[in-house]
């Protein structure tokens, strides 16, 4: 059986909930459209499922859930090949509301080692 191969967006962004999950998480609210962790120490950050999109029902659910100094991720939606596809509809609510600051931005890098 042949192995799907698998996006590096797609696995940069499992192994990072994957490492804040290790530190301790728990579901903080769990609906048809949103499935929401917590890390329960460092990094103290509060991030959705990446398989569903967000929208802005799921923002008003995260903002009625997790607590005020919470820390959200906003990464993109993943398309079937498990590339990074853009969110503009959730990159426009965040830049026209009151409720939600950018903190910062990350930004994942990774280098062809076949290229070296």
């Amino acid at each position: 059986m042949e192995e799907k191969p698998v996006h590096i967006d797609f696995a940069n962004l499992s192994n990072l909930t994957q490492l804040w999950q290790s530190y301790g998480a728990r579901t903080l609210f769990e609906g048809e459209q949103l499935q929401l962790r917590m890390s329960m120490s460092w990094p103290n950050r509060v991030w959705a499922d990446m398989a569903k999109p967000l929208s802005e029902t799921s923002l008003g659910q995260i903002a009625n859930n997790a607590p005020d100094t919470a820390l959200f991720p906003i990464w993109p939606a993943m398309k079937q090949n498990g590339s990074a596809a853009p969110q503009e509809t959730v990159d426009a609510l965040l830049r026209s509301s009151r409720d939600w600051q950018p903190a910062f931005q990350h930004t994942a890098m990774a280098l062809q080692l076949d290229k070296q």
